[in-house]
Parts: structure tokens; sequence; C-alpha cells
């Protein structure tokens, strides 16, 4: 299993939550927020959901 993958809804769909859960995407885009004080990453996946990269923003 890749990294945050059990978290990751169907394609077209969007969440709102904290503490390492999805909060949105776009495409193949998802964002995590990692904690309150707004730091989060973005997951680069692929069409199998394979991650191709990651981005932390804080």
């Amino acid at each position: 299993m890749h990294l945050f993958e059990a978290n990751i809804p169907p394609k077209g769909t969007k969440g709102a939550a904290i503490d390492g859960e999805i909060i949105g995407n776009a495409g193949t885009e998802y964002e995590y927020l990692l904690n309150k004080n707004q730091e989060y990453i973005t997951l680069n996946v692929d069409e199998n959901l394979r991650i191709i990269d990651i981005l932390l923003v804080n």
C-alpha cells in the first residue's frame, strides 16, 4: 500500500478533514492537512494512484 492510499477517494470527489486526511483534490493531485498550523502535503499520483511526487507546504 502506498502512503495515504487508503484515504484517497475516487477521482472527482472532495473531502474536508484534518490530521493527515484529504482536504481536496484536482485531477491527480491530493492535499492532506498535517496539523492545525495549516502545514499540508500535496501528493501527485498517476492513474493507478501511485505517488509520483510529494510536496510539503508549511
